[in-house]
């Protein structure tokens, strides 16, 4: 048989200690102390699952606020369409208005100030004969 002659490592290396962050475990033994999760869990089980317990607790917070905000957001923006709304009828009214001050009103002012009245006559129709070329 053939030998393997290519390099797979270095074989020989110790293997690495589990990493350990001190500062977790404080904080889990901190909070052990202060709620005497021990007494209702039992020690291995408070200390297995406080950090999925943390970590849970940390997304319902994240996701009530995150509710709240867009729940806040929706009441502005209805709020927003109401006050829109009203403006918009707002001015349609004042377009209105001034069209109709514009028409007929201002006609009949200007027709007094020169001494005429509204005809109540119908208007004459005046027919011109045309000539024919012989």
């Amino acid at each position: 048989m053939a030998t393997n002659v290519f390099p797979t490592g270095q074989p020989n290396l110790p293997p690495k200690p589990p990493r350990r962050s001190g500062r977790t475990n404080r904080l889990i033994l901190w909070a052990n102390d202060a709620f005497n999760t021990d007494r209702l869990f039992g020690e291995k089980l408070s200390l297995t699952y406080f950090k999925r317990a943390l970590w849970v607790a940390l997304l319902v917070l994240i996701y009530v606020s995150l509710t709240l905000n867009a729940e806040k957001l929706a009441r502005q923006a209805y709020k927003l369409d109401r006050e829109i709304n009203d403006y918009r009828s707002g001015l349609i009214t004042l377009e209105a208005e001034i069209a109709n001050r514009g028409r007929l009103p201002r006609v009949v002012q200007k027709m007094k100030e020169r001494g005429l009245e509204e005809s109540t006559v119908a208007p004459k129709k005046i027919v011109v004969p045309t000539q024919k070329e012989d």
